[in-house]
């Protein structure tokens, strides 16, 4: 029971601090808006690839997936990972690094003042919030990697296809460059159209 007081002490505190937030806090308050931005673009890939895998391959077109993708939404992202995992198979690199993924994910939305070490009232706390958040962010930009592959492995065997354009693109290549580790732990071909340059 302290401990609960504690973090609700804590929290009570950072709130006092947005009022009064100094460079160093606000950029930490922008890479948290930016890490779930991209986690949200995760989770919509993550949906994507269940969709895609639960339709009827005959019959299913881009605009069905659509409305199906709209319908569903609403599912936690562990549960959709879950229901995924009933119909692919992920290696065990992957499995760790989606479990991984999503307890970090689950930490900056529904418990962030509980993690080790995180304060935004502190300069030690804005530190390891910010650590925390780009590990995250990384973490993000692979996963929409790792869904936007088999997305498109699985629409390319079934002779359907969805345009890859903007940021998508710019995830991909960055990842290439920056985590070719991620490469390795697919299991799925490669479409060439996701190799880049």
């Amino acid at each position: 029971m302290p401990q609960e007081a504690d973090s609700q002490d804590s929290s009570a505190e950072d709130i006092r601090v947005l009022r009064d937030a100094d460079r160093k806090q606000r950029s930490v308050y922008h890479v948290i808006g930016t890490t779930l931005l991209l986690i949200q673009m995760a989770e919509l890939r993550i949906n994507r690839v269940l969709l895609v895998v639960s339709a009827d391959a005959a019959t299913v077109t881009m605009e069905q997936l659509e409305q199906m993708d709209a319908a569903r939404r609403s599912d936690a992202m562990g549960k959709v990972v879950r229901k995924l995992k009933t119909r692919v198979a992920f290696p065990p690199e992957l499995q760790a690094f989606l479990e991984s993924f999503i307890e970090r994910r689950n930490a900056l939305a529904h418990r962030f003042y509980s993690i080790p070490g995180v304060s935004m009232a502190t300069k030690p706390g804005l530190a390891r919030a910010k650590e925390f958040l780009l590990e995250l962010l990384e973490d993000a930009f692979k996963a929409i990697y790792v869904f936007t592959v088999l997305l498109h492995s699985i629409l390319d065997d079934r002779g359907l296809t969805e345009p890859l354009e903007g940021i998508d693109l710019k995830i991909l290549k960055y990842v290439q460059k920056a985590h070719p580790e991620v490469k390795s732990m697919l299991p799925w071909k490669i479409p060439p159209e996701l190799l880049g340059d």
